[in-house]
């Protein structure tokens, strides 16, 4: 707010006075007609914009083993770290496989 008297949008400031303003239903905030008018064009460019599928993710075609071979190139010692890192990593890529199946699949 620029002052207690005239409040101003919380996106590009301009007060009150010189644009009508739409207070949050919670009165902690305003927006301008102007910066609604932007936002609202801008949603609709994203909602246009194809979005970026992970449908066609394929599961890295390895093991806990092989991730574990992997960190052991970087990592000296460690041993059962290594283990866990590697099997949560490859339980991770289960879950990611399993959820874009059932998003197929509904």
């Amino acid at each position: 707010m620029a002052n207690d008297k005239s409040p101003a949008c919380d996106f590009c400031g301009r007060l009150g006075s010189v644009v009508p303003l739409i207070q949050s239903p919670l009165k902690q905030a305003y927006v301008c007609i102007d910066c609604v008018e932007q936002i609202y064009e801008f949603a609709q460019k994203e909602r246009k914009r194809p979005s970026r599928r992970l449908r066609s993710w394929q599961m890295p075609q390895t093991s806990p083993a092989q991730i574990k071979a992997h960190l052991d190139q970087y990592i000296v010692g460690q041993e059962s770290a290594k283990r866990k890192v590697a099997i949560a990593v490859y339980n991770h890529y289960l879950r990611i496989q399993a959820l874009l199946r059932h998003k197929d699949n509904p």
